[in-house]
Parts: structure tokens; sequence; C-alpha cells
């Protein structure tokens, strides 16, 4: 796109379109407004030879003739070799971030967002957040044994990419050593849980139902039976045999089932060669072969409209990945 004089008007009109884009300001080279998918826009210094960006700020939190100013600033200090930190909040900047990965698969950003908003750094600017101050939230986290691990390679990248946004001068977790994961958890299901799970997976349809009761009834990991092929099946022996592309020592796996477990598998028709096979041929372009909605969210409903007004309420449901089925 060429570069026109950058206006206030051309601004508020500039519409999003699929993917990012950049309008050039023809005033100062290199400097211009980024309007991302979602509509954000946001004031951009491109420089050097390597064609690197730098965010100013939000539109229009910070005008247009203040971001000039600081454009022109910017790029005087890069040409004499001086580099000025721009001030942001922690907040500000996780929203940017955000958008900065949006390419990446849906429950990966829920992910970043959950455990970069954990933080409760808030209004407090993005230099001026210590290593004390992250490792003390991270060594905080038990969810699940790899959390700590987790968010420590999250907020590492967040802080690399503030860096190149001169968000901060260098990354509060440089040097230190990344948490160990965490000793596999000994928690199991108590023998009421299991009949309770087993009694609700009853009230599910195909695929979820018979996904749980074979899960319980053979006691394999979760992609092992969503994989399932009829061909690894042998249903007078009574026996499945795991092919190791698909175990997680990747060795053979063969294993014995019982009368229940026929009996719920004598309910499936065979569709093509996956007992689970996936309900739509193509997701985001690729083709798909196997069931995976996994990572679709449980819907939550309740005749207490207190709790839908409940900020803490609700951000526990967004945590655990629940949506409620209204909104306040």
């Amino acid at each position: 796109m060429p570069s026109i004089r950058l206006t206030d008007v051309i601004i508020r009109n500039a519409q999003p379109k699929t993917g990012q884009y950049t309008i050039s300001d023809s005033l100062i080279h290199g400097f211009g407004i980024r309007i991302s998918q979602g509509g954000i826009k946001s004031f951009v210094v491109v420089y050097g030879a390597n064609r690197q960006r730098t965010t100013i700020g939000k539109y229009p939190i910070i005008s247009l003739s203040d971001a000039r100013a600081k454009a022109k600033q910017f790029l005087a200090e890069r040409t004499l070799g001086r580099q000025t930190i721009v001030s942001i909040t922690y907040d500000d900047a996780v929203g940017q971030y955000l958008e900065h990965c949006r390419q990446n698969r849906p429950k990966t950003l829920r992910d970043y967002a959950w455990l970069l908003r954990g933080f409760k750094f808030s209004k407090r600017t993005v230099g001026d957040i210590s290593q004390q101050d992250i490792m003390r939230y991270i060594t905080a986290l038990k969810n699940t044994p790899t959390t700590p691990k987790y968010a420590f390679s999250v907020a590492r990248s967040f802080f690399n990419w503030a860096i190149h946004n001169q968000f901060a001068e260098g990354n509060p977790l440089a040097g230190q050593k990344q948490p160990n994961s965490l000793s596999a958890r000994d928690r199991v299901l108590s023998d009421d849980e299991l009949k309770t799970l087993y009694s609700h997976a009853h009230q599910y349809s195909y695929p979820y139902g018979h996904i749980i009761l074979f899960l319980i009834l053979s006691g394999q990991r979760k992609n092992e039976i969503a994989s399932l092929k009829w061909r690894w099946i042998d249903q007078e022996e009574m026996m499945i045999t795991l092919p190791a592309e698909i175990t997680k020592n990747k060795q053979e796996h063969t294993f014995p089932y019982g009368a229940l477990f026929q009996k719920y598998l004598a309910t499936i028709p065979e569709q093509n060669e996956y007992v689970f096979p996936a309900s739509v041929s193509h997701v985001r372009g690729k083709p798909t072969t196997i069931f995976n909605g996994w990572s679709k969210p449980l819907i939550h409903h309740s005749d207490r409209g207190l709790q839908y007004c409940s900020a803490d309420y609700q951000e526990v449901l967004k945590k655990n990945n629940i949506q409620p089925s209204m909104t306040d």
C-alpha cells in the first residue's frame, strides 16, 4: 500500500481486513498505523535493514500528533545509537502481545492469556517488573505438574518480545533456571467419583459418551482411544493392539477388553476406518481424520443470576475453559 499523509479521519475510517495491514505515513518514513484483524489500531515504526517493527501505542489512547513526535524521536535516537524505552503498562503490553500471537491455535492463545494475566501486574510498567515478582507467582502455581515450567516459558517469550518493542531494557528471567516439571500427580478418582463419571457418560451421545466409557473400561490414554481404528480391534479374541506410532512409549501395546466394552462397541456404526472419525473433513484448511473436540468449552448454565454477575465466579469459569450460557 502506498504511503499517504495520515490524518485522524483516515485512521478513524480504516476498517479491519483479513489479516493485519499497515497504512504508512508519507511525512515520516517508517511511521504508520497498523490495523489488526480484530480492529485494534496501533501506531508503529519500521526501521533498520531488517525492517524491524516497534509499537508506539494504541489509537486513540495516543493521538496522531503525539505518535508522530514519538516516532521522530525514536528514529533520531536509533540513528544516534541510543534507545528509548517506551513506557507501557503490563495490561496494555499483554494485550498487544496476544494480538501478536493471534496466528497460534485458539487453545494456545487462551493458555497464554490465562498465564500472563494471572501475574496481576496490571498497571505496573513492564520495565519495572523484577525477576522476584515473576518467580514468586510461578513457584506458587500448582494446577498441573507442568504449569510452572510452561508459565516460565510463556513469560520469558513475552519479555523477549517486550525488549524487541522497546518496552523493557532486558528480560528479567535472563539467567534464571527454568523450573523442573513437578513429579506426576498421584491423584486418582475415588470409587464414588468413578461411579458418578460412568453414570454421567451414559447421558452423552456418541462420540463423547462412548470415549469416556472406553477410557474407564480400558484404562488407556485419551488419544489412544480417540485414534482407534477398526482393524486394530480383534472382536473374536476381544483384544486391541495399538501400534507404536500412537503410544507414548512408542512401543506396540496389546490389551484385552471385557464384555461391557464389547457391548458399547457394538452400538457404534462403522463409518470409515476410524472408530471415532472427525465430524468435519477440514479444520482451518487442514484435513482431519479423528475426533478432536477436547478443546471445545463446557457450557455452564445456572438459574442463579447472581453467578453471571459475579466477576470472581466468571473468572473461575474462564480459567477452566467453561463458557457461561449468558453474560451480565
